[in-house]
């Protein structure tokens, strides 16, 4: 039997194995290339952190759909990606480099800050990808769209442009959610991200009435109550609002301290907060009460003295439609730039807008005694209470427990906060996300009104811009002078708009060499080659040329190479102008190959985009041939404006120097050598383009290359320069759909033609409905298109087997690599699609893990031992003959039939169940039919058929019968447990009808499981009445098992009769399988009433004996198997017993015993030579017997 000494870990490792060698996964899209697409979103990790347990989950959803839907016939391209932007790759690379913010950053430098964030955010790639392919997750690894890659921007930048015209986006002034640590602004639905309970002091504060104002008793102060759970925004205050409205109480309050009036919302709950409470207060209230409106236009004294908040608006009562009695005092505090609310009122009534709180957190210089603190550091925060307390203005203090807003990668809290920012109109777009959600099939459905739904109903400008570095810059130049932005929508733009007038340079590649003829190669200052005469000729002739079509030449910078040098000569001389030498204009270097055969050095080359790095001979590569003639041109490029240039080198210099300038990448530079290499004399005309480069010299839009790039105003003329922010990373992966292709620019078939978009479907965790699944929805209705999914599953998240979160501090953090080591790939992928319901939580124990693997998976391979045992070298014919039909496989008996029909119920049930999404529903059906229908049932009653057929071709037929349902059953299973699917496969020897394995070669017209279709449903196989019998059937088996195991008489014990009420008796084979069943001679039946059941229990000698032979029969079978003997072993065995009746019951039984037990002997001898085993057995009530096994 195939790999029977491996674990299933170990088998699990040889499967890989054999898809990577025959490139399976290759193969099942190759076969399916022109088939309908299914499409699929592959949602992008990053890959500076490990994989968790929590991507297992994700990554397993992900794989049994799209396996599911390749079997079924589809093309399901599987393009994986890569999220390598933003604050989580910043915030590790911080880490890496010991940085702690962002002035630490600017001095290390941001190219340089940002070269480590590109080189970080693959420390983990080698995992991943090792990772994914070890949990069978099928996905295209090879070609990756990366949200770093310039095309991949160029795209961002496009659907920028796009939402511009669309008038979009804006600039704004506005309160935001902020990150002091990481300082900048994020959006709502990265704020949604980040929420965590916590308990915090919220005060009440007693504002004092000016005495012309409100004067209620002469000398007595008047106070108007406030509350907030934000004490550090109290210096900021400069308005309090009230309900217009709402009606208001006065209490008057008197104690050791005086007597003083306080003003509050008339609202028993709200009294009852204010002065209830484990220190009580005591009041009387006045009598009348005063209306909100009353009370709008008094002023107050401030808290604190900060001059820049102080005008004739400041510190008065205002109204406002906010205001509730919901939480407080039903007065609200209002510091304008701390709140969107308090800003608004503070935008519409002309309040004073000045920060008292610095962009780091801290407070300015402006507010006295706190001036440089930290505005959460509780420390602060008693600070500020104190000096309330001191000034007479705290009433009260007490904890308050809520949701509070955590930066949701670094864990800083965050403050709202007034700055400018650019911002997405999705307010504007309500409507149409609405619609769009409509149009979305949400699992679980719940979702689509509720969470999602929600959020879209109360959906918030996108504030896009972050002050950070590593990111997509967002392509906005702004004049200066005018005021006047423009967004640019790709990298030609940047060159079309471009400030400074382009550079003409002429590249020429030296005259025809004087050694032509020997075809070696030379790359150094001192070979004593000159150019021909003919070559010299031709030279000029091209001087004159160029002279005629340039007029002409501000400089000439040139090799200092002999031929190049007499090239350079000849050209200034016919203008006139002054040669410059530049060594890095020189040969390639070819090491030690200079002097050779210059057919030696191209047989060196290695013309892949890897080979750049390669040095050739001990020489150079064509990256640094790349670092010098770039660091030249632009250098030159810099001094020089509008002029004509003419640069003289030689093939590979000026081949990979045309490239710098013309912005190609190594693969367009390679595809390109054929045509673009100068020959000798040749020469060509290029500008280095208005495109950011990075210090390599390649395409890179990235900080600080971007920020250099200056364009044209078109309305003054004067220069643009680039706002310094990037976007928001969840615009990154929102727009994958299009950016994945470089759409528009490149596959606009893919996107415009529907092959690749929308998605069929997509998968992630159930906090991306404010990530992934709001930014893909958000960036489609932006852009005026259809919702970029069409079917989304949301999972619920892993949990430890208590149901509490994850956390290393908590030290429950599952390691998958761990899980796997333990139970394998496909028990822990049955573990998540069988435990609940996808957009359930999964509490993760190891226990149920292991379940699976001896529950339905090892019941499957068991099933297949079985079959392998049997079918191992058995001759097959073409056809079995009569009674058994002409067809290998077909049902022959009734249980055949009934095991057939409900097969073909399970890939009916399973088969609706995947295509509406519910992968529960599908595995538990599966599940329950290999344990319960499969092996328990029609396995268990069929094993006479293989141990002890009437014929060899019964034989043969149930083995056909058998392999033929588990390859469906094979089929089935294999998008979810993708491993012992295809060892299932293998070891039954493939599709192939009429073989069965011989030795187990695999003998196959299918290479493997995975290039299989999807089983046909055969509506016709499925027999109602037939499974409705054997459901009757099996329930009397229930009733007739439990009246036995009440009066404790084993099966093993035949019984005579079975008297069945409420029911006809069925077919005759359904009887006899009852009677072998429950171990009873005869069954009577009498139909009519409830179905009941009732055994004759009385057992006479000779049943007795049977059921002592059944018993030896059964405890022979566990000698056999402690002996370490196989089923097919044919041993011998001898006994010994004096019992009277032990003898008679041998006399009787004993050749059904030999044969039942696989027995080529039992002989009665007490002799132990030889024995592997033996032992003293009981097999009735003090009934015993000696018995040993040998060879």
């Amino acid at each position: 039997m195939a790999n029977e000494e491996l674990t299933p870990q170990q088998r699990e490792e040889a499967t890989l194995k054999f898809w990577e060698e025959n490139k399976i996964f290759e193969k099942s899209l190759a076969q399916r290339r022109k088939a309908k697409p299914f499409v699929f979103f592959e949602g992008p990790p990053t890959a500076n952190g490990r994989p968790g347990i929590h991507h297992f989950i994700g990554r397993a959803f992900k794989d049994l759909f799209n396996r599911y839907k390749t079997m079924r016939g589809y093309f399901v391209l599987r393009k994986s990606g890569w999220d390598t932007q933003g604050l989580p790759v910043e915030i590790e690379t911080e880490k890496t480099l010991g940085l702690k913010s962002k002035r630490e950053i600017e001095a290390y430098g941001v190219a340089n800050f940002n070269q480590k964030a590109r080189e970080n955010v693959w420390l983990y790639q080698e995992e991943w990808e090792r990772f994914t392919k070890r949990i069978g997750f099928w996905l295209d690894l090879k070609d990756p769209y990366i949200t770093y890659d310039p095309k991949y921007i160029e795209s961002l930048w496009s659907i920028l442009s796009q939402i511009n015209k669309r008038d979009l986006l804006f600039k704004s002034h506005k309160v935001v959610p902020y990150c002091t640590r990481c300082g900048t602004a994020l959006s709502s639905h990265e704020l949604a991200q980040g929420y965590q309970s916590v308990t915090e002091n919220s005060v009440y504060l007693k504002f004092r009435i000016k005495n012309h104002e409100l004067r209620i008793e002469q000398g007595v102060p008047v106070y108007i109550l406030a509350w907030t759970t934000t004490p550090w925004t109290l210096p900021g205050n400069v308005a309090l609002a009230v309900g217009e409205n709402l009606e208001y109480r006065i209490a008057k309050k008197m104690d050791k301290n005086g007597v003083e009036y306080l003003i509050l919302a008339a609202n028993p709950i709200v009294e009852d907060k204010v002065f209830g409470g484990s220190d009580p207060v005591t009041v009387e209230y006045l009598k009348d009460m005063v209306m909100g409106k009353d009370l709008v236009g008094l002023k107050y004294e401030p808290l604190f003295n900060i001059p820049e908040l102080q005008n004739e608006k400041s510190y008065q009562i205002y109204p406002a439609d906010f205001v509730t009695t919901t939480d407080g005092t039903g007065v609200v505090h209002t510091a304008v730039m701390y709140g969107e609310d308090d800003y608004v009122l503070g935008d519409q009534l002309g309040l004073p807008k000045y920060h008292t709180v610095d962009k780091n957190g801290n407070f300015v210089a402006s507010v006295p005694g706190l001036a440089g603190l930290y505005v959460k550091d509780p420390k602060t925060e008693a600070l500020v209470i104190n000096q309330l307390k001191e000034h007479g203005q705290l009433f009260k203090e007490e904890p308050y427990t809520h949701d509070y807003p955590f930066c949701w990668r670094c864990s800083t809290p965050l403050l709202y906060y007034a700055t400018d920012a650019w911002f997405i109109g999705m307010t504007k777009l309500k409507e149409e996300l609405i619609a769009n959600n409509e149009k979305i099939n949400w699992y679980p459905e719940h979702l689509k009104e509720g969470r999602f739904g929600e959020w879209l109903r109360n959906i918030r400008d996108w504030a896009f811009s972050r002050e950070r570095y590593w990111g997509t810059p967002l392509p906005i130049w702004e004049c200066k002078e005018c005021k006047l932005h423009t967004v640019i929508g790709s990298y030609a733009e940047l060159e079309a708009k471009r400030f400074r007038p382009a550079n003409k340079y002429i590249l020429m590649r030296h005259g025809e060499r004087d050694d032509a003829a020997n075809q070696l190669a030379s790359s150094k200052l001192e070979d004593p080659i000159h150019i021909t005469e003919s070559g010299g000729k031709a030279v000029a002739k091209q001087a004159k040329i160029l002279h005629e079509k340039f007029g002409k030449l501000e400089a000439i910078f040139s090799s200092d190479f002999i031929r190049t040098r007499e090239t350079a000569e000849i050209i200034a001389q016919e203008f006139g102008t002054e040669i410059i030498y530049d060594a890095r204009l020189r040969e390639f270097n070819h090491g030690e190959l200079s002097g050779r055969p210059i057919e030696e050095v191209h047989q060196a080359l290695d013309l892949s985009p890897a080979g750049f790095k390669k040095t050739i001979g001990g020489g150079e590569s064509w990256e640094m041939v790349r670092q010098r003639t770039g660091d030249f041109i632009r250098e030159i490029d810099a001094k020089y404006e509008g002029k004509n240039i003419l640069i003289v080198s030689h093939g590979d210099p000026l081949w990979i120097l045309r490239g710098v300038m013309t912005v190609q990448s190594d693969e367009e530079l390679l595809l390109a050598r054929k045509e673009s290499y100068l020959a000798q004399g040749e020469w060509c005309a290029v500008s280095l383009k208005n495109y950011p480069l990075g210090s390599d010299h390649r395409l890179d839009p990235h900080r600080p290359f971007i920020d250099e790039i200056v364009l044209a105003c078109e309305q003054c003329h004067g220069p643009m320069r680039r706002v310094p922010e990037v976007g928001d990373i969840w615009f990154d992966s929102g727009a994958m759909p299009y950016a994945q292709w470089h759409y528009p620019f490149e596959n606009k078939e893919l996107v415009d033609g529907g092959k690749q978009f929308p998605a069929d479907f997509i998968c992630e965790a159930i906090d991306q409905t404010r990530g992934w699944f709001y930014s893909l929805l958000a960036v489609s209705t932006l852009l005026g298109r259809e919702p970029a999914y069409k079917n989304v599953i949301s999972y619920g998240h892993v949990l430890d087997e208590k149901g509490q979160k994850m956390s290393k501090s908590k030290g429950n953090i599952v390691n998958p690599w761990e899980v796997i080591e333990k139970y394998g790939v496909d028990a822990t992928r049955w573990f998540f699609y069988s435990v609940n319901q996808p957009g359930e939580s999964k509490l993760f124990a190891d226990k149920e893990v292991e379940q699976k693997v001896r529950g339905v998976l090892g019941v499957l391979r068991n099933t297949v031992r079985f079959y392998e045992l049997y079918a191992d070298n058995k001759p097959v014919s073409e056809e079995l003959g009569e009674p058994f039909g002409k067809t290998q496989g077909e049902p022959q008996t009734q249980l055949d039939h009934w095991l057939w029909s409900r097969l073909h119920g399970v890939i009916k049930l399973v088969t609706e169940s995947m295509d509406h999404y519910d992968p529960t529903l599908a595995a538990r059906t599966l599940e329950k039919f290999i344990i319960e229908d499969l092996s328990q049932w029609w396995l268990r009653r069929s094993r006479a058929r293989f141990q002890r057929p009437q014929t060899p071709a019964e034989q043969i037929a149930a083995l056909t019968f058998m392999r033929r349902t588990l390859l469906v059953v094979a089929k089935l299973i294999a998008p979810f447990t993708p491993f012992i699917a295809e060892s299932v496969f293998v070891d039954l020897g493939g599709d192939s009808p009429t073989v069965l394995p011989n030795g187990n070669t695999g003998a196959s017209k299918n290479e493997s499981i995975h290039l299989a279709d999807w089983p046909e449903l055969n509506e016709s196989a499925i027999n109602p009445e037939l499974e409705n019998a054997m459901a009757k059937v099996q329930t009397i088996v229930t009733l007739a098992l439990a009246i036995r195991k009440e009066k404790n008489i084993k099966v093993r014990q035949p019984l005579s009769r079975l008297m069945i009420k409420g029911a006809s008796a069925p077919s005759d084979e359904l009887v006899g399988l009852l009677k072998d069943e429950l171990n009873v001679k005869e069954i009577t039946w009498e139909p009519g009433g409830e179905l009941g059941v009732e055994f004759d229990l009385n057992i006479n000698d000779e049943l007795r004996q049977e059921g002592w032979a059944r018993e030896l029969i059964r405890q022979i079978q566990d000698l056999r198997k402690e002996a370490g003997y196989g089923f097919a072993d044919r041993i011998a065995a001898r006994w010994q017993s004096d019992d009277p009746a032990v003898l008679t019951m041998l006399a009787r039984w004993g050749e059904s015993v030999k044969s039942n037990s696989g027995l080529s002997d039992l002989g009665k001898s007490d002799d132990q030579a030889d024995l592997k085993i033996f032992r003293d057995l009981e097999i009735g009530d003090n009934k015993k017997i000696w018995l040993g096994l040998a060879n």
